[in-house]
């Protein structure tokens, strides 16, 4: 009787171990998002282990769900998931730390945890030496929201170490929190071969964008072995060519290399694509073309707006105009408004709605000076057709419902004719105007088009760009100065000299004396001096 006893335990106990496989399937390396703070808030997340997610929130399991818990991850809190945002600007990814001993399967849980309508669109990556060695794409378009599911894939042959890199698809390509994807439970078994491989051969230079030609060399770290390569794109075999002298690239080219020895597995594929700038004429095609992308402008473009704040640079042809965003302070010379300058070369991408190039390279001295753009005269319902384009608005009212102080204050957003878009704003805290009055009557105000995603903002770029409406086939270019507390100018005998404040209110208003003419004026601040068609500025 004890026999049996024992005997129908054992089968028992094989019984549960075959039905409960999936609870004690392989897990040689896993993820440690347990180690995370919970946040609903976007941003750089890193475990104790290395894992980093960026542009990620961390969501947990729990039993009442109350941002950033959510039961379908997990029944409580030590459930915890990089969930990565689908927002164009600042992709959202989950990359490793460097894992080793292979890698023979992969599977992780995910899920929705909010209202998104393009399902799930990852990409899986397994990276050598920052080479894609295995790759797939989790794609699922019929995802039920607040529900998990399992990705698992079998099969993979990677040996050796390895980085894994999990990458959002970004399907509704928006620039706002769009297509987060929870993911938890990443989950990873080794893979062996008894058959050695090649190390991967190193290329270099780096990757990257570049200017100049490139030498391109390689090497190999195991003895014997011979490099093969091209630079089509394409796999190389033993019949691609043979690596050995280096070779220069000067036009956009991947290089592909692979190792094969006697006796070993032949190595995983190296690549490396070398990145040139596409050369365009002018600043039409560069708007024209694609984003993100790598250009150099061989035309010349117009400075018509600087600023030390990110060393921003508004730049302007007969065709177009583009920001420059140089935060990184790679341009050097300085430029005068004005000045042309040829041969900028960068990257340019869309940030909050708006095109920008960041450059690479110094573009060296002016090639002209003087130049003059004549800004366009808009309404304001068309400013945000014009990017970055100098352009006049006539009879506008500025409204000072922001900050309430009666002058402009930096960063702030001025309602125009009482309307929210497009607004006046004060982007950069070193223009002439920070800090003076804000003037009360109608004006006519010259600036350039800044676009923070749908919203049209005009930007002055002096004091002297807002003249009150009236004002007009004025040029400003009358010499004006404070001494002894009056303002000095020069004027002809008759001449009417009409001065007003910073509001637009008239102050003073007499005949000129032939030569200089010293005036006592009862106005503190900016003043506005008309004499004919000439007009100045000065502080009192």
């Amino acid at each position: 009787m004890r026999k049996i006893t024992l005997f129908k335990t054992m089968l028992f106990t094989i019984a549960l171990f075959a039905g409960s496989a999936s609870a004690w399937a392989q897990c040689d390396k896993a993820d440690d998002f347990a180690t995370l703070t919970a946040t609903y808030q976007y941003g750089t997340r890193t475990t104790t282990n290395g894992w980093v997610g960026a542009n990620a929130a961390v969501l947990v399991g729990g039993a009442t769900e109350a941002s950033p818990v959510f039961p379908f991850i997990g029944s409580s809190d030590a459930t915890k998931s990089m969930t990565i945002n689908g927002k164009t600007t600042t992709i959202g990814t989950i990359t490793s730390p460097t894992l080793s001993n292979g890698c023979a399967s992969l599977s992780f849980s995910y899920g929705n945890a909010f209202s998104e309508t393009n399902g799930v669109s990852v990409k899986i990556e397994i990276k050598q030496g920052g080479t894609v060695v295995w790759s797939d794409n989790l794609i699922n378009t019929s995802v039920t929201g607040k529900t998990p599911y399992t990705y698992s894939k079998t099969g993979i042959t990677v040996s050796g170490d390895y980085t894994l890199v999990i990458t959002n698809n970004c399907p509704s390509a928006s620039t706002s929190n769009k297509d987060r994807v929870s993911i938890w439970g990443i989950c990873m078994t080794n893979y062996s071969s008894s058959t050695p491989t090649v190390a991967i051969p190193v290329i270099t230079p780096t990757p990257g964008n570049y200017i100049a030609a490139q030498s391109v060399s390689m090497t190999c770290g195991t003895a014997g072995a011979s490099i093969y390569y091209t630079t089509d794109g394409s796999e190389p075999t033993e019949a691609s060519t043979k690596y050995t002298v280096p070779f220069s690239v000067s036009s956009t080219t991947t290089v592909k290399a692979k190792a094969f020895l006697t006796g070993y597995d032949p190595s995983v594929t190296a690549t490396a694509t070398y990145t040139f700038p596409t050369e365009v004429a002018n600043i039409a095609a560069l708007r024209a073309g694609t984003t993100p992308g790598y250009y150099k402008l061989t035309g010349e473009a117009v400075l018509t707006l600087k600023s030390a704040t990110r060393n921003s640079k508004y730049i302007q042809d007969a065709t177009g105009a583009v920001l420059i965003d140089d935060a990184s302070g790679v341009i050097t010379t300085a430029y005068n408004l004005g000045d042309g300058i040829t041969g900028i070369i960068g990257t340019v991408a869309i940030y909050n709605g708006m095109l920008q190039l960041t450059p690479v390279a110094d573009p060296g001295a002016a090639t002209s000076t003087g130049k003059t753009i004549t800004p366009l005269a808009l309404a304001l319902s068309d400013l945000a057709s014009h990017q970055a384009e100098l352009v006049k608005v006539s009879g506008v009212t500025i409204s000072d419902i922001t900050s309430g102080t009666g002058v402009f204050v930096v960063s702030t957003n001025y309602n125009l004719n009482a309307g929210a878009d497009p607004i006046l704003r004060t982007q950069y805290d070193d223009m002439d105007y920070i800090g003076q009055t804000i003037p009360t009557t109608p004006q006519d105000i010259v600036g350039v088009v800044l676009m923070y995603k749908t919203t049209a903002q005009l930007v002055p770029r002096s004091f002297a760009d807002m003249v009150t409406t009236g004002v007009k086939d004025v040029k400003v270019n009358l010499n004006v100065f404070v001494s002894g507390g009056k303002l000095n100018l020069e004027a002809a005998n008759g001449e009417t000299i009409e001065v007003y404040n910073a509001v637009g209110q008239k102050v003073l208003s007499t005949a000129a004396i032939s030569g200089n003419n010293s005036l006592a004026v009862n106005a503190k601040g900016v003043v506005f001096v008309k004499v004919g068609n000439r007009t100045g500025k000065v502080i009192l």
